[in-house]
């Protein structure tokens, strides 16, 4: 998880919008960042998954489940959020990119 965020996970997430409510995005990316992490391939596979012991991982009382982690990644991937994304992704990209050129 540190080198996800010295590679800039958390960079820029100011600049979706994200409705406020129980869970924050940075929540949310950090719960995906753990699911690829332990090798979990889709969201559904979260049901199998203790929500509270993962919780206490990152800091919340209980990971988000499956149906709101859908809700909120639909949210952050269409209509205005669609083209922040595709931004934060090449700036992660060009960044770990130049990073490596060195």
């Amino acid at each position: 998880m540190p080198a996800l965020l010295a590679n800039g996970l958390m960079d820029s997430l100011e600049n979706f919008i994200f409705k406020k409510g129980f869970y924050r995005i940075q929540d949310i990316m950090f719960t995906i960042a753990f699911m690829c992490l332990s090798r979990i391939k889709n969201i559904n596979q979260l049901a199998n998954i203790p929500p509270g012991e993962w919780g206490a991982l990152l800091g919340i009382d209980r990971i988000p489940e499956k149906d709101t982690i859908k809700e909120k990644l639909d949210l952050l991937s269409h209509d205005k959020n669609e083209n922040i994304l595709n931004n934060w992704i090449i700036e992660r990209s060009s960044q770990w990119m130049e990073e490596n050129e060195d």
